[in-house]
């Protein structure tokens, strides 16, 4: 079912409850780019191959996320599926920029994505800390116009609204307070200050209300305020109303001004209570996010290393730069992770399973349906069934064929009596091999990204190395490695590769006579580089900057030696949840003793909010939002 701005709010309470009963959730995405700044390479380490990720999905956007849901029926022996394709886009309020890859655009498109409906109505979306810290500020401006407006009841003054350099329409249009406006906003305001100001002045005797035209939250907040501004004293109140014809497919809402007896205090109590309505449905994905974080449910996917990876950056955290700190923040969140492209080339199910192409894998498992991988039969309700099986690269329908390879996999892998299906415990022992296994991606001698344990350290002393530089030369490097003798396993790159050859001698021949074979690739070996590497670092001139001695009494006419300079430091990961949760550093230390394969665990993430950090920050630090970003 596809999930949009205009139906999100009558779909989440379905998406939650079917979280909550479901045996494992399946995910899914479609982002507007996969070119790296920095390519990957068959040599990188683990830790290297999350910072290129890390850095190179930061500079996307997921337009697309599908979650299929998945709830084992003991009676009937059967799944039950629910699958939600929910297009996502930034809310307005954010600053939110992203790169768009062209040849990835293309063929989301020509795989039927629509586009603009993406940016119509898409579902907005904010971190957890992001909707906290956005609600406290709103909170404290909330209380100023409060407090503004009790002082000038007291006062005995007649109530001008707030801001008022901005009172009069003629000032507020041409105010460097309306100059600064969202563009939008401005527009908007222009377009309908006359109409409300005839409609206010009696000027519309037989109109009880007035209705402007449809606009986003957004927009629909800050004209609240300007009209409060303009008329203070007119007896009206103001309300979001949807179009009778339903015309407006995108979510928008209209304004409705009507005659009323409300106070000025009541229409801003009013107003403040749709503002915080209006953010919490700008949490949007998010919500579903915290809903899925919070069962602790399963989740799988299929080559989903960069899926979890953008879910998170978006939709839940900012990514930590030390992948240490990443496992623990990736356990923490989905304590159980499944790649079933990760699982068809592990174990007993990689002799029955050829490539590992998503549709492929399917098919397969479709074809030996009761041989290699008998499956219980599957249940999906009206409008949540994909009856047409063509329709690959749609989030919500590569998320259902991934939960279905993994059902197939998974009753594969637990044993259980003939003709008979159960529930599969997969926390179990049986799926030890695959829990927290990530398909790492190319690479010579790297196979998956564990999430539970630190990675260990590969010697790569045989292994040797082919560069070339334009793309059609990869056949001259394929040439190459055959003048070599061959190799016992390789790895494939962007223009380069690594390998360990099979006869050694051939290949340290061709190495010193590849000048003469006139071939536009370069042969070297990888550990002689690596150790040019370290030798050129070792002669680097050390840092010999003095260092100031600050107890030390100043001469006379001397100048005081400067204070050291503060060191930066990257800013911390944001609470991935609300405040009430449990992640303090000892509740983080307890979690993290159960990582393995060292004795050092990794890193502990700063995990503070930027809410709980704004507490012990003084308050004339502390920056307000402008006006016009909200």
């Amino acid at each position: 079912m596809d999930v949009t701005k205009s139906n999100f709010n009558d779909l989440k309470p379905q998406i939650e409850e079917a979280i909550e009963k479901c045996s494992f959730a399946a995910i899914d995405c479609e982002f507007t780019g996969l070119v790296l700044p920095e390519p990957l390479h068959p040599l990188d380490t683990v830790a290297q191959r999350y910072q290129k990720l890390r850095v190179g999905i930061s500079e996307y956007l997921v337009v697309q996320f599908g979650l299929s849901l998945w709830t084992f029926d003991e009676e009937k022996q059967a799944y039950n599926v629910k699958t939600f394709n929910i297009f996502t886009y930034p809310d307005q309020r954010q600053a939110f920029r992203f790169r768009n890859q062209a040849s990835c655009l293309s063929f989301l498109v020509d795989h039927g994505f629509d586009l603009n409906r993406c940016v119509r109505e898409g579902v907005p979306f904010l971190r957890p800390a992001e909707l906290d810290d956005y609600q406290e500020r709103i909170k404290r401006r909330h209380i100023r116009e409060l407090a503004s407006l009790f002082e000038q009841e007291q006062a005995g003054r007649p109530v001008k609204g707030f801001n008022t350099s901005a009172d009069a329409l003629n000032s507020s249009l041409t105010s460097d307070n309306f100059l600064d406006m969202d563009p939008a906003v401005r527009i908007y305001l222009e377009g309908v200050m006359p109409l409300v100001s005839k409609w206010m002045s009696g000027k519309m005797p037989d109109q009880d209300s007035v209705l402007l035209p449809a606009c986003n939250d957004f927009i629909r907040m800050t004209v609240y305020r300007q009209i409060e501004k303009k008329f203070p004293d007119d007896k009206f109140q103001m309300e979001a109303v949807r179009a009778d014809n339903g015309a407006d497919q995108r979510g928008s809402k209209h304004i409705k001004i009507s005659r009323s007896d409300m106070s000025p205090h009541q229409r801003m109590s009013q107003r403040h209570r749709d503002e915080m309505e209006a953010l919490r449905d700008s949490f949007g994905v998010g919500s579903v996010l915290k809903t899925l974080v919070t069962s602790q449910k399963p989740v799988v996917g299929h080559n989903s290393l960069r899926d979890i990876l953008h879910v998170i950056h978006q939709f839940v955290a900012p990514l930590p730069e030390d992948f240490g700190e990443f496992q623990l923040l990736c356990r923490e969140l989905f304590p159980v992770l499944f790649d079933t492209k990760q699982m068809s080339v592990t174990g007993t199910i990689k002799a029955s399973i050829r490539g590992s192409r998503l549709v492929d894998v399917f098919n397969q498992i479709k074809n030996q349906h009761d041989k290699a991988f008998p499956i219980p039969k599957i249940h999906s309700e009206p409008g949540f069934a994909y009856d047409d099986m063509t329709r690959e690269h749609e989030a919500g329908f590569d998320a259902w064929l991934t939960g279905y390879i993994f059902a197939a996999f998974a009753h594969s892998v637990a044993p259980r009596p003939k003709n008979v299906f159960r529930e599969p415990d997969f926390r179990s022992e049986y799926f030890k091999p695959f829990v927290n296994k990530m398909h790492f991606g190319p690479s010579l001698d790297i196979s998956v990204m564990d999430l539970d344990v630190n990675p260990a350290a590969v010697s790569r002393t045989d292994v040797y190395v082919v560069e070339w530089k334009e793309p059609e030369d990869h056949s001259h490097a394929r040439l190459l490695l055959q003048m070599a003798g061959g190799a016992k396993k390789c790895g494939w790159g962007d223009q380069v590769l690594a390998f360990v050859p099979s006869n050694v001698e051939n290949c340290n021949k061709l190495l010193r006579t590849q000048d003469s074979a006139a071939i536009p690739c370069r042969l070297y070996k990888h550990q002689t580089k690596q150790n040019r590497r370290r030798k050129a670092k070792s002669k680097s001139p050390p840092n010999t900057a003095p260092v100031p001695v600050q107890n030390a009494a100043p001469t006379s006419g001397a100048v005081p030696p400067a204070a050291p300079a503060a060191t930066s430091r990257s800013p911390p990961t944001v609470a991935i949840l609300s405040r009430g949760d449990d992640y303090s550093p000892q509740a983080r230390t307890n979690r993290s003793s159960s990582l393995t394969g060292t004795s050092e665990p990794p890193k502990k993430p700063k995990l503070d909010s930027i809410s709980e950090k704004r507490k012990t920050t003084p308050p004339s630090s502390q920056q307000p939002f402008p006006e016009a970003s909200w």
